[in-house]
């Protein structure tokens, strides 16, 4: 019981140190799971859009810079992969963007331990390879590589206090098989 307390308490401080950017990583939360639901590529993609840039939103406002920034490349790498789907060569850009971004982030940005760092990496690493997974896969097969790529967002999520963030995984792991059977089950 003391473990369901404590994580109770946790995140009442975790709310009262930043309620704004927690409200906001809410309502990430719920665009979230409607981008997750969603069984049509193209509306997955605008509220996927959408969710990129609550976020960015979010984690600009918690201070987590490498989410905060990716974040905010994810709305345009989206709105590429609408309009130009399965462009290797904008994905090519993309990757560059964001493997920029990580090291400048890390060499001149991040002070914290070198582990602190390496958790700062991980979004990076998401977002390389949500990228290729956006411009290469479709389908089924997108949603299965994003809902295994939930891991890595949770582990960075629990790191930097956000709440709708590690909600947002553990329900988006859930709705992503589900989505996954319902388009499985269309599909035949």
């Amino acid at each position: 019981m003391d473990i369901f307390t404590d994580l109770f308490f946790n995140l009442i401080h975790l709310f009262q140190e930043n309620p704004l950017a927690q409200i906001i990583g809410f309502a990430g939360f719920g665009m979230s799971l409607l981008t997750f639901l969603s069984n049509n590529n193209e509306k997955f993609m605008i509220r996927m859009t959408i969710s990129s840039f609550i976020w960015a939103i979010h984690f600009l406002l918690l201070g987590a810079l490498s989410a905060g920034f990716l974040n905010a490349v994810d709305v345009i790498k989206n709105l590429l992969a609408i309009k130009y789907p399965f462009n290797k060569k904008i994905s090519f850009v993309i990757v560059l963007i964001y493997i920029f971004i990580g090291f400048y982030l890390y060499i001149y940005i991040d002070d914290g331990t070198d582990t602190e760092k390496m958790i700062n990496l991980i979004p990076v690493g998401a977002s390389i390879i949500s990228t290729i997974i956006l411009f290469t896969l479709k389908g089924i097969w997108m949603r299965i590589a994003f809902t295994i790529m939930l891991l890595g967002w949770f582990t960075y999520n629990i790191s930097n206090g956000s709440i709708g963030g590690a909600l947002t995984d553990c329900v988006l792991f859930i709705t992503g098989v589900y989505g996954m059977y319902t388009m499985k089950k269309t599909e035949k």
